[in-house]
């Protein structure tokens, strides 16, 4: 097939978000020149048909063939076809099987007649081959856990060997100063054997009343 309709194709379904994909992650059995896309969320088989598919009957329905076959592992099917082709071709016949078809012209890719959507038949080699995968996964998560288990536990080993540092009490004594007692005032003009005489205050008082 011509290298500028296939480029054109790949751009066509990049700018939609789609990448190319190996056959082999949608069947088990060879689907011929059929280009596989996907999204990440649905299948798009596409088969382009150039200009030697007018002169040749035998390419033509080769090409049919496979997309028919792709059918089965795919969202949507479209077929690529270069002006020429498209001339020479009933639309009808796509529509009755839900396929879509895709117009290349000079500078771009024009969709004349959207595919039919449907769920994808999955083989029982692929989901064996999809399982195996998922094992595998899971098997490498649990690794991951297991060493981070053996991680905790050496941790918590070291933490058990490391030596224990208790700290001792400290005791502060502070000096306790002796309290002074008070000093009463000397009385002037006394002998000194009336000071701190108790006497002297209840009889000073007895003269106040």
């Amino acid at each position: 097939m011509p290298a500028p309709l296939l480029d054109m194709l790949k751009q066509y379904m990049e700018e939609k978000g789609f990448r190319e994909i190996s056959h082999h992650e949608v069947s088990d059995v060879s689907l011929g020149e059929v280009h596989v896309f996907t999204d990440g969320k649905k299948y798009v088989c596409v088969r382009i048909l150039d200009d030697k598919a007018v002169t040749d009957k035998h390419l033509f329905l080769t090409g049919i063939f496979e997309l028919l076959r792709a059918m089965n592992f795919c969202h949507e099917a479209y077929v690529l076809l270069s002006p020429l082709v498209a001339t020479q071709l009933n639309d009808e016949v796509f529509e009755k099987f839900g396929i879509g078809v895709l117009i290349a012209s000079r500078d771009e890719i024009l969709e004349v007649i959207r595919a039919r959507t449907k769920p994808p038949v999955v083989s029982t080699n692929i989901i064996l081959a999809r399982l195996d995968h998922l094992s595998h996964q899971v098997k490498s998560i649990e690794e991951k856990i297991s060493e981070i288990f053996d991680r905790i536990d050496q941790l918590e080993s070291t933490v058990r060997e490391a030596p224990v540092e208790r700290a001792e009490p400290q005791i502060t004594i502070s000096e306790t100063k002796p309290r002074k007692k008070p000093v009463k005032p000397r009385r002037e003009g006394l002998p000194s054997f009336f000071e701190d005489n108790p006497w002297l205050e209840i009889l000073s008082k007895r003269g106040e009343e």
